[in-house]
């Protein structure tokens, strides 16, 4: 072993028998050489399988009401801009109507959209005057709720 190297392996004080010549007399005689008598090879023979794991698929978020845009359209172009304004408002705040016996608070065009959602014209036309009527809204456009319900696919009674 070079000296440099058998310095850091001992304090250099321990004599010709230091650390460095551990338990062999600093000879290896004829039984131990390291002057290409041995070779070691490794072979990796795992065969390893690579396992891909797919993540799970997440399912697309699916509007709850498809025709919600539509609904805010049909207000929008209904609507004077201010009364829009106001409608938009007042679903921040929650508006409650009432449907089939049923107290309902609407907070957005999507709910609006779920409400009405199988409703009659008839029932569709009074749903709409309470949302406008709770948004203190008074004028009222006759085309508002035939835009709605073709939105819906409610059927448009004759005029």
């Amino acid at each position: 072993m070079p000296p440099v190297l058998s310095n850091l392996l001992s304090s250099g004080d321990e004599g010709e028998r230091g650390a460095a010549s551990y338990g062999s007399d600093g000879s290896y005689g004829d039984k131990s050489r390291s002057d290409g008598d041995f070779k070691f090879i490794c072979i990796n023979n795992n065969n390893n399988t690579v396992v891909v794991e797919e993540e799970p698929l997440i399912p697309p978020v699916v509007d709850e009401c498809a025709e919600a845009e539509d609904i805010e359209t049909c207000f929008e172009e209904n609507l004077l801009p201010g009364d829009f304004l106001s409608l938009t408002t007042a679903l921040g705040n929650g508006i409650d109507v009432i449907i089939e016996r049923e107290s309902v608070t609407l907070n957005s065009f999507a709910d609006i959209c779920e409400a009405l959602d199988g409703l009659t014209f008839a029932q569709v036309e009074d749903v709409i005057r309470q949302i406008l009527s709770e948004a203190g809204i008074n004028v009222f456009n006759i085309n508002l709720v035939p835009c709605i319900a073709q939105a819906l696919g409610i059927p448009v009674p004759p005029a």
